[in-house]
């Protein structure tokens, strides 16, 4: 009988130790599914605030960009009408450079005015032009002030070859340094008139042009990048 009651001991307590692991189990199992949903929500935490913090990284890029684009498309867009004084300037000394040569004003050079005919007081030192850019004599001896000095051509002409040349060079090196951030010039003779390009500030006859068509520039236009910064004035044919 006491064999019988040992044995039944013995397996209850078989039991309750089976109960006592299958509970913990359970436990361990419940704490486990916990950390694993908590680490889903940490990735997922972490991974919102990284595409949170690109997005950010991008937008101010992005806005960097912006602000340099308007900075730089401001400051080219005032250089403009320095282009336009160049583009004018050598114009207006000759296109086709066919002078080199002009007549020199002694009164505006030397500030004097012209000697009078012999026998109507004529000055004994009269003014005397000279191709040395060091001073031009102004009357006695020992007197002389530092004058403006000849363009070369010698005594009595102006050279403005040379000064239309530097000109271009200007313009060139100017152009070249502002087409590295994206300004172009645009074309505008020969094309259909475009609103979004072109400003008419006139309708002209043209043999042999079609209606609406660009024939003149009286102001260039350009790009910038692609898009219009400055839209070309130009004569349209009737």
């Amino acid at each position: 009988m006491s064999e019988e009651n040992s044995d039944q001991e013995i397996i209850l307590d078989e039991d309750n130790d089976v109960s006592a692991v299958v509970e913990k189990v359970k436990k361990l199992k419940e704490r486990l599914k916990q950390c694993q949903q908590a680490k889903q929500d940490n990735l997922a935490g972490w991974q919102r605030a990284q595409a949170d913090f690109i997005n950010y990284r991008r937008r101010q890029e992005e806005q960097m960009n912006e602000w340099s684009k308007m900075f730089g498309e401001g400051l080219i867009k005032d250089l403009l009408p320095v282009l336009d004084t160049l583009d004018a300037s050598v114009a207006q000394v000759g296109v086709k450079e066919k002078f080199t040569s002009l007549p020199v004003d002694a009164e505006a050079l030397t500030g004097q005015q012209p000697s009078p005919s012999k026998g109507e007081g004529e000055n004994p030192n009269p003014p005397r032009l000279t191709s040395d850019p060091a001073s031009i004599s102004l009357g006695e001896a020992g007197e002389s002030e530092r004058a403006t000095p000849l363009l070369k051509g010698g005594a009595g002409g102006l050279d403005l070859k040379g000064g239309i040349d530097g000109l271009k060079m200007v313009r060139e090196q100017l152009m070249k340094i502002l087409s590295k951030h994206g300004l172009m010039e645009m074309k505008s003779v020969g094309e259909k008139f475009n609103p979004e390009r072109h400003e008419a500030v006139e309708r002209v006859e043209a043999e042999g042009a079609d209606e609406s068509t660009v024939v003149e520039e009286v102001q260039k236009g350009y790009l910038l990048s692609g898009k219009v910064l400055r839209v070309a004035k130009v004569k349209v044919s009737k």
